[in-house]
C-alpha cells in the first residue's frame, strides 16, 4: 500500500509546527501529498436558549462568515512558512471537532496517514477522557502517526513493530510498513510479546507467518514472555533504541476503554518515542 496522502490537522500552536516539519521531510521521502486540516466551533457566549449543537453547528450567515475567517486563517498560516514554499499541498478547513472534521476528512480524500502530535495528558483525565491523539487512533479510518511533544528527532533509522498473539491469529496487512521501511531505508525489530499462560510461539512461528510481507525489508524478531505488554515493550525500548515503535490496531470495548486503557493508550500518552498505529 502506497502512501499517497498525508493528513495533517493545524491548531496553530509552536509545537503543530514540529509535526508540519516532519510531515514534509515524510512526503518527501514517500513522494506522497499533503492535506492541511483546520476546524472551528461556534464561539459565543451561550444564552438560554442555546444547545450544544447550536453551538457547534451554528445559524447559516454565522458559519459563511466563520468559514471565510477561518480559511483565510489557515491560508495565510501556511504561506508564512518557508519550508512549505515548494511543496505541494492541499488546506482544509471544516466546522466541528478536530477528531471528527479530520476523521472525515481523511475519509474523503482517501488517505491512507493522519500525522499529529501528542499533547501532555495525563493522570485522570488521561484515563476517563483520553487525549486528543488517541481519540484520534480510535476513530480514525486510516493509520495514525503519533509524534511525543518536543519530538524534534526526524530521522527514521530503526523501526520496532510490537506483536501479540491476537496481531497473528487476525493476520493484519503490513503493506504500507513495508513502503514506509523501503522508501526510509529503515531496519524493522519485530518484537512478538506472549503471555505466560499462552502457548509458547517460538521464533520460526512468528518468522513463517510474516516471512512473505516482510521479504523485500531488512529485518530480526524478538520474542519473549510477559504478563504485562507494556511492560515487556518498555524493557525492549531500553535495551533496543528505535525511531518509531508500530502497534497494530485493535478494537476495545467501551468497558475495555474505560477500565483498562490498554497498551495502544499507554503508548500514545506517556511514551517519548513516536508511535504508527496501523488500521
Amino acid at each position: 500500500m502506497k502512501i499517497n496522502k498525508l493528513i495533517v490537522p493545524v491548531d496553530y500552536t509552536k509545537a503543530v509546527e514540529e509535526t508540519i516539519n516532519f510531515a514534509v521531510m515524510l512526503s518527501k521521502q514517500m513522494g506522497s501529498k499533503i492535506v492541511f486540516v483546520s476546524n472551528y466551533v461556534a464561539n459565543y457566549t451561550p444564552n438560554a436558549g442555546a444547545t450544544m449543537s447550536t453551538m457547534v453547528n451554528p445559524a447559516p450567515e454565522n458559519t459563511i462568515h466563520l468559514d471565510k475567517l477561518n480559511k483565510e486563517k489557515l491560508h495565510d498560516y501556511l504561506k508564512g512558512l518557508p519550508q512549505l514554499a515548494s511543496l505541494n499541498y492541499e488546506s482544509t478547513t471544516r466546522i466541528g471537532t478536530l477528531t471528527d472534521v479530520v476523521c472525515s476528512v481523511a475519509e474523503e480524500y482517501n488517505s491512507e496517514l493522519i500525522i499529529m502530535g501528542s499533547e501532555s495528558t495525563t493522570g485522570i483525565e488521561a484515563f476517563l477522557v483520553g487525549s486528543e491523539s488517541e481519540r484520534m487512533t480510535r476513530k480514525a479510518p486510516c493509520s495514525v502517526w503519533v509524534l511525543p511533544k518536543g519530538s524534534k528527532h526526524y530521522k527514521i533509522q530503526t523501526v520496532g513493530l510490537a506483536l501479540d498473539t491476537n496481531n497473528i491469529e487476525n493476520n493484519v496487512d503490513l503493506a504500507m510498513l513495508v513502503d514506509l521501511l523501503t522508501h526510509t531505508k529503515a531496519k524493522l525489530r519485530v518484537v512478538h510479546i506472549s503471555d505466560k499462560e499462552e502457548i509458547a510461539f517460538k521464533e520460526e512461528n512468528v518468522l513463517g507467518h510474516y516471512k512473505s510481507s516482510l521479504e523485500p525489508v531488512e529485518h530480526s524478531f524478538h520474542v519473549f514472555f510477559e504478563d504485562d505488554p507494556e511492560e515487556g515493550i518498555s524493557k525492549f525500548l531500553d535495551n533496543n533504541p528505535i525511531d518509531l515503535m508500530v502497534i497494530l490496531y485493535r478494537e476495545h470495548d467501551f468497558f475495555e476503554r474505560l477500565f483498562q486503557p490498554g497498551l495502544r493508550k499507554k503508548l500514545v500518552l506517556e511514551s517519548e518515542t513516536p508511535l504508527l498505529v496501523i488500521k
